[in-house]
C-alpha cells in the first residue's frame, strides 16, 4: 500500500511539475518577444463617484504590434498570415499549474473556421465557423450556442441566437450614412423588446449607446432606458465609460456611475 501511495505521489507531482515547467517557458517566450508591456487601471465608480474597485492588468506587444501576453495568463501564437494561430491559457488551482490549449484553423481564404480547445485528457471543437460564397460569415456554433447572421450585400441585418436550438434573442440592424450601426432591434426571452441607439464621432468612434425597453410592465420606479457615453484619450483608447439611467415616471437621466481606464508603459 505504501508503494502505491508513493506511486501515485510520484505520478501526481510529475503532472503538476509538467505545468510549472510549461508556464515558465511561456513568460521565456513572453520575455524574449516583448517589444513593450503596458498596464491598464480599471477604476469603477457609483452614482456617488465612490471608488467601487479598482481592476489592473497588463499587455505585453511583440514588434509586429501584437499582444502576446495578457496577465500571463493568456499566451498568443501568430502564424505567418499575423492571424492567432494558438493561445495557451495558464491557470491555478489549488498547488497544480494547469495548461489549456486552444489551437485556431483558418479556411482557404484565411477566415476562421475552428477553434479546438486541448488539455491532458482530451481534445474538443469548442467554436465552429461557416461561411457563404461572400466569405460572410453566417453561423457560429460553440456546444448549445448557435449564433446565425443574415446580410444584405455588405450589410449585416439581422443576427439571430440560439440556446438547445431555441431562439434566445433575435436582432435587426439599420445603419447611417457612413455605414455604422445606428440602431438594433432585439428581441429576447420571448418577448421582451429592446432598442439600441449608437452614436459616433467623426473618427467613426462609438461615443453613446442608449438601450431602450420597448415592452414596459407599468413599474414607475422600473428603468425604462440605459445610456452609456464613451469619451477617448489622442490615441483612441478608451478612457471613460459614464453609465445614466431613465426610470418609467421621469423624462430625464439619472447619473449611475462611470468606468475609468487609465494606460501606462511599464
Amino acid at each position: 500500500m505504501s508503494r502505491l501511495i508513493l506511486f501515485l505521489f510520484f505520478i501526481t507531482s510529475l503532472i503538476s511539475c509538467s505545468g510549472d515547467l510549461k508556464e515558465f517557458k511561456l513568460l521565456r517566450y513572453s520575455d524574449k518577444n516583448k517589444k513593450y508591456e503596458f498596464e491598464i487601471s480599471e477604476r469603477s465608480y457609483d452614482q456617488n463617484d465612490s471608488l467601487n474597485y479598482v481592476k489592473t492588468y497588463f499587455r505585453v506587444i511583440n514588434s509586429k504590434y501584437q499582444i502576446i501576453n495578457k496577465n500571463n495568463t493568456e499566451f498568443l501564437f501568430y502564424n505567418d498570415q499575423d492571424k492567432i494561430d494558438e493561445l495557451i491559457a495558464v491557470y491555478h488551482r489549488g498547488w497544480r499549474t494547469h495548461i489549456l490549449f486552444y489551437k485556431y484553423l483558418y479556411t482557404s481564404n484565411g477566415k476562421l473556421n475552428l477553434v479546438i480547445q486541448r488539455d491532458d485528457n482530451k481534445t474538443d471543437t469548442i467554436e465552429h465557423y461557416l461561411y457563404n460564397h461572400f466569405n460572410q460569415l453566417i453561423e457560429k456554433r460553440n456546444g448549445i450556442y448557435k449564433v446565425k447572421y443574415t446580410y444584405e450585400k455588405d450589410k449585416l441585418i439581422e443576427v439571430t441566437e440560439f440556446e438547445n436550438d431555441e431562439v434566445s434573442k433575435h436582432s435587426k440592424f439599420i445603419y447611417d450614412n457612413k455605414g455604422n450601426k445606428s440602431i438594433e432591434n432585439w428581441v429576447f426571452s420571448g418577448d421582451q423588446k429592446m432598442r439600441t441607439y449608437f452614436k459616433y464621432n467623426s473618427k467613426n468612434k462609438l461615443i453613446s449607446k442608449r438601450d431602450s425597453s420597448i415592452t414596459v410592465h407599468g413599474n414607475s420606479n422600473e428603468y425604462v432606458e440605459f445610456l452609456t457615453q464613451y469619451q477617448y484619450n489622442h490615441n483612441d483608447s478608451l478612457v471613460e465609460e459614464k453609465d445614466f439611467g431613465r426610470v418609467l415616471s421621469e423624462k430625464d437621466f439619472k447619473y449611475r456611475g462611470k468606468t475609468t481606464y487609465e494606460y501606462k508603459k511599464l
